[in-house]
């Protein structure tokens, strides 16, 4: 097994450390977590996830041009451990209800994992509660903006 160390900051706040380096600017060091071994030299850490708009055009089978929605997805790491040079923008182009289905998994396995976490929370060992809150805040921001996807999504229905 690795004897890979570091310091992760809650993923909103984009910052990873090598166990030596200080936060700068840090208020509540009890919101840095040390973690060791081969999950923490495999976890990444975005920094940023940004989705826009790309719109063609196509014809379906019966002859009629349509507009084709696509998403360009580009997620973008954190690189505040890297020596090297930093690393370059995973990005894709996927058609918009591709990417309503990927974020449908993404809920639907988060939600999946919730319980076996609380199962294993039962123990002495808990998870950090400031990034559990994180979590929380991140999940109901999403579902808002979700919500307000949709309702825009049924309107565009409703007037095609």
């Amino acid at each position: 097994m690795s004897a890979a160390k570091s310091k992760t900051a809650p993923a909103g706040d984009a910052e990873t450390e090598t166990p030596d380096e200080t936060v700068a600017g840090d208020d509540n060091p009890d919101e840095i977590v040390t973690v060791y071994g081969a999950t923490a030299e495999r976890c990444t850490t975005l920094r940023s996830v940004s989705l826009s708009l790309v719109v063609g055009t196509g014809e379906r089978n019966d002859g009629q041009l349509v507009l084709v929605p696509y998403v360009e997805c580009e997620l973008m790491e954190d690189d505040s451990d890297s020596d090297s040079e930093p690393p370059k923008p995973l990005t894709w182009i996927l058609t918009l209800d591709n990417v309503a289905f990927l974020v449908e998994e993404f809920s639907t396995d988060l939600a999946g994992l919730v319980s076996p976490l609380a199962n294993m929370a039962k123990g002495e060992l808990k998870p950090a509660r400031e990034r559990l809150e994180y979590a929380v805040q991140c999940i109901a921001r999403a579902n808002e903006q979700l919500a307000a996807a949709g309702d825009g999504l049924r309107e565009l229905l409703a007037e095609s």
